[in-house]
């Protein structure tokens, strides 16, 4: 299928792709993260070119199983990340279990650094340990269950 009659006209596109951190947290919903990823590939394919990357962390660099039982492999461990990168932490039920004090204490890091999106249900089961409130963090950080 020709897809040319279905791009999308980007006025002023960006001069390098807008990258997306996705943390994943053991047993997170896979539907969530799914949704997000297709959201930005979809966007890349209408466009014709590509506006968004993304890239796949866990706390170890170890893969991760999502609630479903299916194992995703990722990129990195907890590393640095740029400042123009937007970070979606996606957990699932049982995110208070899977959010670790390391995993804390990378987001407390990197909460001066990066652009954040708004907060999503989980927060406020995994964060209280951090001594944030759901005001206190910036506008970009986004749990998911």
């Amino acid at each position: 299928m020709d897809i040319s009659d279905q791009l999308v006209d980007i006025q002023d596109p960006p001069s390098k792709p807008r990258r997306f951190v996705f943390v994943l947290l053991k047993d997170f919903t896979m539907l969530c993260f799914s949704a997000a990823v297709e959201s930005l590939r979809i966007a890349n394919r209408m466009s014709g070119r590509e506006l968004y990357s993304w890239t796949l962390m866990s706390e170890t660099g170890e893969p991760v199983t999502c609630s479903a039982g299916i194992e995703f492999v990722v990129q990195n461990e907890l590393i640095e990340v740029l400042r123009d990168d937007t970070v979606m932490i996606c957990g699932g039920i049982n995110i208070q279990n899977s959010t670790t004090k390391k995993v804390l204490n990378w987001v407390v890091c990197v909460l001066p650094v990066i652009h954040w999106l708004e907060q999503g249900c989980s927060t406020e089961n995994a964060l209280p340990s951090t001594g944030k409130t759901k005001t206190a963090l910036p506008k970009s950080l986004r749990m998911w269950s």
